[in-house]
C-alpha cells in the first residue's frame, strides 16, 4: 500500500468524486481510477459506492478513511520535525464564520494556514479523522477527543435592504438556511414562533444567495450584524432582543499546534 494511493483515496473521498480529485491533484481520471483498484484489489473489499451524483465511501472505505488520514498527518509531523519546516495549519469553517472572520486571511494569501469551507457535521466529521486541525463551528462538542480553544461571541439582526420601509418589514419573507444546524437559521424560527408571525419562510443553500435577495427588496434574515452594508442595514425590533450567537473554536486533545493568529479573536 503506497502512501501515495492514500492520498488519491483521501482526496476521493473529500470530493466525492473521481474526476474532480483527478482535477485537484494534477491526474487524469483513469490513472485515480486505477490507484482505487489497486487499494480495493489488496483490501479485497470495495471502498466506494459509485452513482450517476458520484462517489461515498462504504464501511469498509469509512475505516480506511480513519487510519489513511492519520497516517498522512503522522507523516507529514514527521516532515516537519525532521526538516524543521511547519505544516499548513488546516483551518474549517462554516461558510459565515469564513466570510465575516476568516476571509481576509486568504485575500491577504497568508502562507501559514490553508482554509476549508463546509458545513457544520462535514467540519465535525474531518477534525475527528485529523483532516483538519482546527474548526470554528456554532456547536458545543461534548466529545472527550476534542479540546475547547477558544469562545467569542457574535451580535444578530434582523438585516434587509437600505430602502425597505419599516411597515414592509411585517409581510416579509424571511430566509434561512436549509443546513439545520445553523445559528440565524434557528434564531429566524425561534422569532417567529415567539411573536407568532406566519411569515412566508424560504430556505436557500447559499449565504451569498440569500445575501442577493436582500439586497434586491425580496425578504429579510438574521445574520450577523457585521455584514451590514451600503446596501444592507440593521433593522431593530421592538419589544425584541436577539441573542448573541457563540463561536467555539476546537482541535483534537492531543495535536499541538502554534496558534498565533487566533489573538485577533480575544478580546
Amino acid at each position: 500500500m503506497e502512501t501515495n494511493d492514500l492520498i488519491i483515496f483521501l482526496k476521493v473521498a473529500e470530493l466525492g468524486s473521481f474526476s474532480k480529485a483527478a482535477e485537484q491533484l494534477g491526474y487524469v481520471q483513469p490513472n485515480v481510477t486505477a490507484r482505487i483498484k489497486i487499494l480495493e484489489d489488496e483490501l479485497q473489499a470495495p471502498l466506494f459506492k459509485r452513482t450517476n451524483r458520484g462517489v461515498s465511501l462504504l464501511p469498509e472505505g469509512k475505516v480506511l478513511f480513519e487510519y489513511a488520514s492519520q497516517v498522512i498527518n503522522l507523516i507529514s509531523e514527521a516532515k516537519e520535525k525532521i526538516t524543521h519546516t511547519p505544516s499548513l495549519l488546516k483551518i474549517g469553517a462554516t461558510p459565515t464564520i469564513t466570510t465575516n472572520y476568516l476571509s481576509h486571511y486568504l485575500l491577504n494569501g497568508s502562507d501559514q494556514f490553508s482554509l476549508y469551507t463546509r458545513p457544520a457535521h462535514e467540519l465535525l466529521s474531518l477534525l475527528k479523522t485529523s483532516t483538519l486541525d482546527i474548526i470554528f463551528i456554532n456547536r458545543d462538542l461534548q466529545e472527550n477527543e476534542f479540546e475547547l480553544v477558544h469562545t467569542f461571541h457574535e451580535k444578530i439582526s434582523w438585516l434587509g435592504a437600505k430602502n425597505i420601509g419599516f411597515s414592509d418589514f411585517r409581510h416579509m419573507t424571511a430566509f434561512v438556511s436549509r443546513d439545520a444546524d445553523c445559528p440565524y437559521r434557528k434564531a429566524t424560527l425561534h422569532f417567529l414562533q415567539k411573536r407568532k408571525r406566519h411569515w412566508k419562510v424560504v430556505e436557500i443553500d447559499s449565504l451569498e444567495l440569500i445575501l442577493s435577495m436582500i439586497k434586491n427588496c425580496k425578504g429579510m434574515a438574521i445574520l450577523p450584524t457585521k455584514m451590514c452594508s451600503d446596501n444592507i442595514i440593521e433593522y431593530p425590533v421592538k419589544k425584541t432582543s436577539l441573542d448573541d450567537v457563540k463561536i467555539n473554536i476546537y482541535k483534537q486533545n492531543n495535536r499541538v499546534f502554534h496558534l498565533d493568529f487566533l489573538d485577533a479573536f480575544y478580546d
